[in-house]
């Protein structure tokens, strides 16, 4: 049986006070502290607790992230996994004699960037002295015209979000990987009623076992970016971004539900049967309204709740436009999963008759 994540060591990082920027809300401190902890949980990732730093506010200072940085370095070896998230400030200066990207620490001076800001050189040289052969960073960087605009640095003022060069440059070598919140272009969401900003909610919901894994206790990386890219765009207007200039596997980054096997198919669905897809959605789309589509997939996600399975299911985050659409979906989004037969079973429960228990493929 897996005992932890011994491999792992991870440097989390949590700017929202900031002394001399316009400040950024508490969201960006849970984000933080929440993925740390998840990190840490002997039921999700299973982290050893000495292996992860937590920088958050004062102690995300340009001093204090170097030194993080530093300690990476310093403690991962070739055959280790090392993992850097950033929940604040970043963005480029597209003029000026600091013209760059970069992430702005919690004392960061703009007039003097380049003594108290992490640049993209900078950053980039850091991550490339880390020896571990498996490296993902995830950014959750808000972009937003004005940032760290102040009355002595009118001239160079943050107009623009980092750019998808400024992540390729990060993600070159071999086994570095690069996931960013959002385009250039967009903001990082925090919704209503969400403790975390969007796109680390969804980055938490995938380790804590709503991404599709191998059934070996493992979560990996592609695992990890294909549910967040699916779950981000269909509740909001962001879309993540994943980087990775010489990627040759899918490597694991945490254990999946503190090392557990996922449960099978078998276990997880009741009906044991090719389901025809073409069949359900003529079903779905013929038999069903969308109000009742959605009731549907509010039953489905209690089903799976009940089996242990922490899966969201809704039309809205299955995506589409048109009902059609958001049929196929939803079709696509739970058979990705190994839950078709879930669903297959509920519209026979709903609507009996309609399709039969057994389905040719």
């Amino acid at each position: 049986m897996t005992i932890g994540f011994s491999q792992g060591f991870a440097l989390v990082v949590g700017v929202a006070g900031y002394s001399r920027v316009r400040p950024l809300p508490a969201t960006v401190l849970n984000d933080a502290r929440d993925f740390y902890q998840l990190l840490t949980s002997s039921q999700y990732c299973g982290y050893p607790a000495g292996q992860i730093r937590l920088l958050l506010d004062q102690q995300a200072n340009a001093a204090g992230m170097r030194a993080g940085l530093e300690w990476l370095t310093a403690s991962a070896g070739p055959e280790d996994t090392v993992l850097f998230f950033f929940s604040g400030h970043g963005g480029r200066l597209a003029d000026g004699s600091q013209a760059g990207h970069y992430l702005l620490p919690y004392d960061c001076d703009l007039a003097d960037l380049n003594q108290t800001a992490i640049s993209g050189d900078e950053l980039t040289a850091r991550l490339a002295d880390i020896q571990a052969r498996r490296l993902l960073a995830f950014f959750d960087c808000c972009y937003a015209g004005g940032t760290g605009e102040v009355k002595d640095l009118e001239a160079e003022v943050f107009k623009d979000g980092i750019a998808d060069s400024y992540y390729e440059r990060l993600a070159q070598g071999s086994g570095r990987v690069i996931m960013a919140s959002s385009r250039s272009d967009e903001v990082s969401l925090i919704l209503p009623r969400m403790k975390n900003s969007l796109f680390t909610h969804s980055l938490m919901e995938a380790l804590q076992g709503s991404a599709r894994t191998r059934n070996d206790g493992l979560v990996r990386v592609f695992d990890v970016f294909e549910y967040v890219s699916e779950t981000v765009p269909a509740r909001g207007n962001q879309h993540p971004i994943f980087k990775a200039a010489d990627l040759e596997n899918n490597f694991p980054i945490a254990l999946h539900l503190g090392g557990k096997a996922a449960a099978s198919p078998a276990e997880n669905q009741p009906v044991q049967a090719t389901v025809d897809k073409r069949i359900l959605r003529q079903a779905l789309v013929q038999s069903f309204s969308l109000e009742e589509l959605e009731v549907l997939c509010a039953d489905i996600q209690q089903i799976l709740a009940d089996d242990g399975i922490d899966l969201p299911v809704s039309l809205e985050m299955a995506g589409g436009s048109e009902k059609p659409a958001k049929v196929l979906k939803l079709i696509e989004y739970l058979d990705r999963r190994g839950h078709l037969g879930v669903l297959a079973e509920a519209v026979r429960r709903e609507r009996p008759g309609i399709i039969t228990n057994k389905y040719s493929s």
